[in-house]
């Protein structure tokens, strides 16, 4: 009876424990997943827009960005890809952090437009 009586305390212990959204450790919630997608398309856009050549001197250019962006997030490629295919299987998470990202550049747009032109 008493082996019984903690097990019962136990679940309900457990399950007024705040949980995280049932993702595993290592996987970035949808707002960080957000804000690290922005910032690669951002560094792409960026790459995308420069006149470099030849092509080896724009692809690292483009790993050195991309490391960068990785870095501020505590990633590496590998962490990047695992997270990318955990939400990549989720796709209704994975259109709502899309449609985070897209809002984040629209807002970052219309900045940009509504900034004054510096002679």
């Amino acid at each position: 009876m008493r082996f019984g009586a903690i097990l019962v305390f136990i679940i309900v212990l457990n399950s007024c424990t705040p949980q995280e959204e049932g993702r595993p450790a290592g996987i970035l919630s949808p707002d960080s997943m957000a804000v690290l997608m922005h910032e690669i398309h951002m560094a792409e856009a960026g790459i995308q827009s420069t006149a470099l050549e030849p092509v080896e001197i724009k692809k690292a250019v483009a790993g050195a960005r991309y490391a960068e962006v990785l870095s501020r997030h505590g990633l590496d490629v590998v962490d990047l890809q695992v997270n990318f295919e955990y939400y990549r299987n989720r796709p209704e998470e994975f259109r709502e952090i899309y449609a985070d990202v897209i809002s984040r550049m629209e807002s970052e747009t219309a900045r940009a437009v509504n900034r004054p032109v510096v002679p």
